[in-house]
């Protein structure tokens, strides 16, 4: 199955949207934006990887 252009703008245009919305990630201490969580888990992991941190804790929506 293929999108339309018409398609294909408005699901790039969503994604767009939902990548834009501000997250409080907790962890991290900060708003985040969606787009950027799995930037900011995957640092928060290697953090803990390197022993800078306790222990990993996955950010989970409320």
């Amino acid at each position: 199955m293929n999108l339309t252009e018409d398609g294909r703008k408005e699901l790039i245009g969503a994604w767009q949207e939902w990548k834009a919305q501000i997250w409080d990630h907790s962890i991290a201490g900060r708003k985040v934006l969606a787009g950027l969580f799995p930037v900011v888990q995957a640092r928060t992991f290697a953090r803990r990887v390197r022993g800078e941190l306790p222990g990993y804790f996955p950010w989970t929506a409320a």
